[in-house]
């Protein structure tokens, strides 16, 4: 109801409800829905119209975002558009626009503030980067400014209770702008359980990314890389920039930790490199440390879409036993390592290859100053291609056993063949579940096969200046043979003074 003059001047009041808002959408360039309710008093001329009332939005879909209900004061006034205290309610949560559209040029011109509180990160995340994996509640405190072409945009943002990626966030908190296509992150703190990360950095509108990352107490075992072979522990610092893309972002920087665990064994004093994009690229050049005196450095790659590791470790005094713990093999072997691994070098199934001195080593508690170790592990199958040991260091013409052969670690099985010169013959009795004393020097040729658990064997062997179970001897030659775990003597003679 209300007046019009014969000069076209107007000066109405009404109401309207259930009408499609798509028209009006349309108009400021964008697409979507809903249903408008509107109170209002209009006044003016065709050219200059003035409005003022309340309005309620239902089932709107703008740019796939759903809105449940909106409402509040509207006003416009020589084509600029006000809105105060206009509530917007989601499926959970809501904000509050306060502000101005300028209608009067070719497209809107926009100063708003925005204020949310609650809502889902979801629904906001599906609109404007559908690639990435981002939940959680979000409260944002935004400032629009500009068009829709040409937007400036600057705020504060609060997610809390969510997950990035698939990993548990506890809090992202950041100052944010937004001009020119690009996206500028300033201070962002982000927690997640024990990991705190600090970046500061931009996005361009290609999402090409250029950031600084600082990030402390990375919990190692939540990272990708523990599977069935790995078992990763421990916490680590990083330092670096963040490259790439959204979609596929690459890190460049320093890594440290004072300690780390792996399969249960303990490195300590880390210093690496790292360039990662968490996938097919992740490189690590790096030294640390391992008990009891041990210093080792290590350049790898691991591919974690192929589960391959590759690369070579340096070790001087590495703990023998802990790094075979470390490659799920424990046996009874001690030593301090000085050599190179390599692992993988012709490609993924290429094996570990292992060149190395090892000084006071033990074998099934034989004791011996030194071993020459040249050897390769591929498919759980051990390979001896060069491997000495020597009772007395640097002695190379008695004291020596040598040993060729396998050992096929996941069946059990092995074929050995070992000789030695003037050596400990309690070598022959050394895979005995319940060996008998044997000592003396010890010259032979012997072949092991069967079980790890239960060898088979034969060979031929002479001591001198031995005992067996106590009982001495000058000099004592036999063929042997090992089944059953009992250690049968055949076609022996010995020698003691002026018996036969």
């Amino acid at each position: 109801q209300g007046t019009v003059s014969s000069a076209g001047e107007f000066k109405l009041k009404g109401s309207v409800t259930d009408f499609p808002i798509a028209p009006v959408l349309d108009f400021m360039g964008q697409q979507g829905s809903g249903l408008a309710a509107v109170q209002f008093d209009v006044s003016g001329t065709e050219d200059a119209v003035d409005f003022t009332g309340v309005t309620q939005l239902k089932q709107v879909n703008i740019a796939g975002l759903e809105i449940e209900e909106a409402h509040g004061g509207l006003s416009m006034q020589d084509n600029i558009v006000v809105l105060k205290n206009y509530k917007v309610t989601m499926a959970q949560g809501e904000s509050v626009l306060n502000g101005s559209i300028n209608l009067q040029g070719e497209e809107p011109v926009f100063d708003l503030d925005v204020e949310t509180a609650g809502v889902r990160a979801e629904p906001f995340i599906k609109v404007v980067a559908p690639e990435v994996k981002l939940t959680g509640n979000v409260n944002n405190i935004m400032f629009v400014k500009g068009t829709l072409t040409m937007p400036d945009i600057s705020g504060k943002f609060l997610l809390t209770d969510g997950s990035a990626e698939g990993y548990l966030i506890d809090k992202i908190e950041t100052d944010y702008s937004y001009q020119a296509n690009n996206l500028v992150i300033s201070d962002c703190d982000i927690v997640a359980l024990s990991t705190e990360a600090k970046l500061n950095g931009r996005m361009d509108a290609e999402k090409n990314l250029d950031f600084k990352v600082d990030i402390r107490d990375i919990d190692l075992s939540a990272l990708p890389i523990n599977d069935d072979t790995v078992d990763l522990d421990g916490y680590a610092n990083a330092h670096g920039t963040l490259t790439g893309t959204l979609s596929k972002p690459f890190f460049h920087g320093d890594v440290s930790s004072k300690s780390i665990m792996i399969n249960g064994e303990e490195l300590t004093d880390i210093q690496c490199k790292l360039d990662s994009d968490g996938g097919i690229k992740n490189h690590l050049l790096g030294s640390f440390k391992q008990a009891p005196k041990g210093v080792l450095s290590a350049e790898l790659d691991y591919n974690h879409e192929q589960k391959l590791l590759q690369g070579n470790i340096v070790a001087i005094y590495g703990n023998v036993r802990s790094i075979l713990k470390m490659a799920k093999a424990d046996y009874n072997v001690d030593g301090l390592a000085q050599g190179e691994i390599a692992i993988n070098p012709h490609g993924s199934g290429s094996g570990i290859f292992v060149d190395v001195w090892v000084d006071d080593i033990s074998i099934n508690d034989l004791k011996y100053e030194e071993m020459k170790f040249k050897g390769h592990l591929q498919d759980k199958v051990w390979y001896f291609d060069d491997v000495k040991l020597m009772e007395t260091k640097d002695v190379t013409d008695k004291g020596i056993v040598a040993v060729g052969g396998k050992v096929d670690l996941a069946n059990g099985k092995l074929e050995l063949e070992a000789g030695a010169v003037d050596a400990n013959p309690a070598l022959v009795t050394a895979f005995m579940s319940d060996p008998v004393e044997v000592t003396g020097d010890l010259n032979m040729f012997v072949q092991l096969h069967g079980t790890l658990k239960d060898p088979e064997g034969n060979g031929s062997v002479e001591v001198k200046n031995g005992s067996v179970a106590s009982i001495g001897f000058d000099d004592f030659t036999a063929m042997l043979s090992l089944a059953n775990d009992n250690l049968k003597i055949e076609q022996a003679m010995l020698n003691k003074d002026i018996y036969k």
